[in-house]
């Protein structure tokens, strides 16, 4: 009499893993000049615990990096009191910035929805060589943080980047996979109504 309670259990997890599937992941990369690496390990670990980030190196495409400098107070790090950080979270140019780009172009007739889309893909990819290297900062921040508190300061500052950035990304997302250009535009206007910190 298991079998029933066992299949009936594996389908909420096969729809779990498909839904997963149909919405890409965030990528992160995390850059850290961290001589301890406790405070780098920390900001991973938040991110990782948000559930659809993977954090990768910035050699790996990221959708967006933080990057920061971690210094120790005192000097020596074997014992420090806190931590004083410059944090930067920045996007590295890729095909959506070359889209967008493509938009400053004006076509010499008018386009429906789908013409306007491949024209913006087809500029972007001829863009997009030209914009290797370069990025766009969202914001900086300059924090010193206790011995006993950067893991709790850390998860706060990544709550924050989630809510403002990467609520934004997954938004996006969705609109594009809509099957229907009136609610994938009622959801882009959702998107660009609101402030922003990415």
């Amino acid at each position: 009499m298991r079998a029933p309670f066992a299949l009936a259990s594996v389908f909420p997890l096969a729809a779990t893993l498909a839904a997963a599937q149909a919405t890409p992941r965030i990528k992160v990369a995390t850059d850290f000049a961290d001589s301890t690496g406790i405070v780098s390990s920390a900001f991973a670990s938040a991110l990782r615990s948000l559930g659809d980030i993977d954090v990768v190196t910035t050699r790996e495409d990221p959708d967006l990096v933080l990057e920061a400098v971690v210094l120790c107070q005192p000097t020596s790090c074997t014992d420090p009191e806190s931590y004083v950080l410059a944090i930067r979270l920045y996007e590295p140019a890729n095909l959506n910035t070359a889209m967008s780009v493509s938009l400053l172009i004006p076509p010499a007739r008018h386009l429906s929805y789908e013409a306007a889309l491949f024209r913006a893909d087809t500029l972007g990819r001829r863009i997009l060589p030209g914009l290797q290297g370069l990025q766009r900062t969202h914001m900086m921040w300059a924090a010193r943080w206790g011995r006993l508190r950067y893991e709790e300061q850390a998860r706060e500052l990544v709550r924050t980047i989630d809510s403002q950035c990467f609520d934004k990304l997954r938004q996006a997302r969705r609109a594009a996979q809509m099957r229907s250009d009136s609610a994938e535009t009622e959801n882009l206007q959702a998107i660009l109504a609101r402030h922003w910190l990415c």
